[in-house]
């Protein structure tokens, strides 16, 4: 998966993933890049498996038109601190990092 902004243009869309594998396994594919966001913080109320779960089925369905690399690219720089600094982590953070990257990603487009 790309690791720059510049290179996610031309990755599969999660719609196009979703009628080509299903939505199980791209939500599943969701959920690893969840997991390994996870494994990276250490803010307190860290994602639980129910929490995982759901934002990766609520990011299907608020970003079918993004690709699974954006989501990737978000993760990483959120956890890092890209977007502010991290109080907590749960869906609505992730979806205010989402928000900020899209801002990001639309420029350089």
């Amino acid at each position: 998966m790309p690791a720059k902004i510049e290179r996610v243009f031309d990755q599969p869309k999660i719609f196009e993933m979703i009628k080509a594998i299903g939505n199980n396994a791209v939500k599943s594919q969701i959920e690893f890049e969840l997991m390994k966001l996870a494994s990276l913080m250490s803010v307190g109320g860290n994602l639980n498996d129910a929490q995982i779960q759901f934002i990766a089925d609520q990011l299907i369905d608020l970003y079918p038109t993004e690709s699974i690399s954006d989501f990737k690219i978000c993760f990483q720089r959120g956890a890092i601190g890209s977007y502010g600094n991290i109080q907590r982590m749960d869906g609505i953070t992730i979806r205010e990092w989402m928000d900020k990257y899209l801002d990001e990603k639309y420029i350089i487009m």
